[in-house]
């Protein structure tokens, strides 16, 4: 409620930067807990998150991406990827399919060189939703989603130590599993 009584306290027009981050920031507030919710409620959630985060990168037209706009990007892609597993079938599929879109913006920004953290974070998240459409035999592109998950995991993998990040090791390595168990 004081995320939206923030965001709702921002002008759009005539601060269209204060705007954007108050929407970021109840954006991802609602992915956060619609991920927590499997329920409808978590749906319900998601899909709000989806069209305010979809609001707030409206603000960031420009062609680079920037700090702001990859951490939008990057939330969206969260909520479109729960979102599109959840439902399923050819929308989820959609869902699924727009936030590697979205990923690969903010993986525009965030590079290996630049934003290790955020970099390896994103193409983690992006091998998931590899995974998904894969699994959900998103045609015709399912062995291109295989090989782009495979791609991103083993890329990724080396940002991840099992002493310092052992819960972000441990989903690159299940990400890597369930690719080549898709890919068999």
């Amino acid at each position: 409620d004081r995320l939206q009584a923030l965001a709702n306290s921002c002008d759009k027009k005539h601060d269209a930067p204060r705007w954007a981050v108050a929407h970021y920031e109840l954006g991802d507030a609602l992915r956060t807990l619609g991920a927590l919710d499997v329920g409808e409620a978590g749906r319900v959630l998601l899909r709000k998150s989806i069209e305010v985060l979809k609001g707030a990168l409206e603000v960031y037209k420009e062609p680079t991406v920037g700090p702001e706009r990859a951490r939008i990007e990057s939330a969206l892609a969260g909520a479109l990827w729960r979102l599109g597993y959840r439902e399923g079938g050819e929308d989820g599929a959609r869902k699924l399919a727009e936030a590697v879109h979205h990923y690969d913006n903010a993986l525009s920004y965030y590079t290996r060189r630049t934003h290790l953290k955020d970099w390896a974070d994103n193409l983690r998240s992006q091998a998931e939703v590899f995974v998904r459409l894969a699994v959900m035999d998103a045609e015709p592109k399912t062995a291109e989603w295989l090989d782009r998950g495979l791609r991103a995991c083993t890329d990724a993998m080396p940002a991840y130590d099992a002493k310092r990040d052992p819960l972000g090791w441990a989903q690159m390595q299940l990400n890597l599993c369930n690719i080549k168990w898709a890919m068999a």
